[in-house]
């Protein structure tokens, strides 16, 4: 139960800091490249390239990739001690690595190579300011990698790129429903929400428990706030489009968000449809990865460009081969901008297509396009004290374990056999720390409720899904 004063704290702020186009100039040419100042990312330009090549003849975008795989090939080769002993053993000459299709010569890295070799890995002549960065993604594989800032430009440069298609800058409005820090209480949940205020944007965590009460608050808060961008997890998406669906509401068009995207996980075309009704607003997806960053963005047309200058995509079929147009398979990318810790032909465990490039997009933009036809989907997690708790709090406690160098676990996958009954599946990591697995079980409880009962199982390997995928949560209960 929310309290009177509580709720007025809320409703205070998700205030406007001031009327429509005050804050938002001074969010976009002040506050935000002094963040990107303090990160030592160069945003700028990138987005200045960015947004010169999205309408390049293809012949223009094949040749400026290709200069760019010649230089982190190059790069790898004599910096970082994985690739040089990698290429030498596949008898790979990297000098002669001089297009895009070229990198089909060299060996694929998967995340195993990552997580074992990541030192070796790091480029050993790159001085510029790098950032940290850990995930588990949706596949319960613990990864810490680093960033370059020329790398973080370019994520937020494919990022404002993608929205601006929709007439979005970059200081507009923005309500996000996303995860907080597990730990460091009020504290650490206050610096998060301060951090989205000042980019104009207010944030919700994902993590709380999605109920009809948290639901009217996010509505509360895009009718009061109206932000012009709602973004957030597919599952926190779609349980808002089914809240307002149930108490027979919609957006009034007239302060509806211009655009609802969601990430992270799926959403089934169903809710999406729902969503765009509730929201009277588009709803459409986004492709990326924390490893590698932007990938893919949605246009008015409905299609996945590529975001060919940031990072480079291969869909191969399962013996390696490159995959047709519109032939599902794997998805392998090469960053091409991070030389801290270049990913060369690295495999995400993702299935998708690409579109066929004789179909012109009519947006006017030439980037390749892709089907996405399995993402990263994870359902909502319900027990007899919680309800519609989003999964992707198992990968934030991950992540904190990671941040903490507890390195006990080197796979998790979660499986709920019963309204309150989970069993923990972890595969050892060595060293082992069991404190990872004790911190593991107390968050499950914190977030899941306290009905609930784990029991951890150590095993040797975490089977794989029939999407190729390992999964951090799975849902066995019968007749769900």
């Amino acid at each position: 139960m929310v309290s009177t004063a509580s709720r007025m704290i809320q409703r205070l702020g998700a205030l406007p800091l001031g009327p429509r186009g005050v804050y938002e100039p001074v969010c976009e040419r002040l506050y935000l490249p002094l963040v990107d100042a303090h990160r030592g990312a160069s945003y700028a330009r990138a987005r200045n390239e960015a947004l010169r090549n999205e309408r390049l003849p293809r012949a223009e975008l094949d040749a400026m990739v290709a200069g760019k795989v010649q230089r982190l090939v190059s790069f790898a080769a004599r910096t970082a001690p994985f690739y040089r002993d990698r290429f030498r053993a596949a008898g790979v000459d990297p000098s002669r690595i001089r297009t895009a299709a070229d990198l089909e010569r060299l060996p694929l890295v998967s995340k195993a190579d990552v997580a074992e070799h990541a030192e070796a890995m790091k480029s050993k002549d790159y001085h510029g300011r790098i950032a940290l960065g850990v995930t588990s993604g949706s596949t319960g594989t613990p990864l810490r990698f680093i960033q370059s800032g020329e790398h973080e430009g370019w994520i937020e440069a494919c990022y404002e790129r993608g929205v601006g298609w929709w007439g979005l800058r970059r200081g507009d409005r923005r309500l996000v429903i996303w995860g907080r820090p597990v730990v460091g209480g009020r504290r650490a949940q206050m610096s998060a929400w301060l951090k989205h205020r000042l980019r104009n944007a207010i944030s919700f965590n994902s993590f709380e428990e999605q109920d009809d009460a948290f639901c009217a608050r996010v509505v509360e808060t895009i009718e009061t706030f109206r932000p012009r961008l709602v973004w957030g997890y597919g599952s926190s998406i779609g349980r808002l489009a089914e809240y307002l669906e149930s108490v027979g509401k919609t957006i009034d068009p007239a302060v509806s968000p211009r655009l609802v995207i969601y990430t992270g996980d799926h959403m089934y075309e169903t809710e999406r449809q729902l969503g765009e009704r509730t929201l009277s607003s588009p709803v459409v997806t986004l492709y990326g990865s924390s490893e590698a960053g932007a990938t893919a963005y949605a246009c008015p047309e409905g299609r996945l460009h590529l975001s060919e200058d940031h990072i480079h995509v291969e869909i191969l079929r399962d013996d390696g081969s490159p995959a047709a147009p519109d032939e599902l398979g794997e998805i392998v990318v090469t960053t091409l901008n991070n030389l801290a810790m270049p990913l060369v032909r690295y495999r995400l465990g993702d299935l998708g297509s690409f579109g066929d490039p004789a179909r012109v997009c009519p947006c006017g933009v030439t980037l390749r396009t892709m089907n996405l036809e399995v993402g990263k989907v994870a359902d909502r997690i319900t027990t007899s004290t919680k309800k519609n708790v989003s999964p992707y709090t198992l990968d934030y406690i991950n992540k904190q374990l990671l941040r903490d160098g507890i390195l006990g676990m080197r796979h998790f996958l979660v499986e709920q056999t019963g309204r309150d009954a989970f069993v923990l599946h972890v595969v050892r990591a060595e060293p082992y720390d069991s404190r990872s697995v004790e911190f593991f079980v107390a968050k499950m409880s914190e977030y899941f409720g306290p009905s609930i009962r784990t029991e951890v199982r150590f095993t040797d390997a975490i089977p794989i899904s029939k999407s190729g995928k390992r999964r951090w949560y799975q849902n066995s209960m019968q007749g769900s």
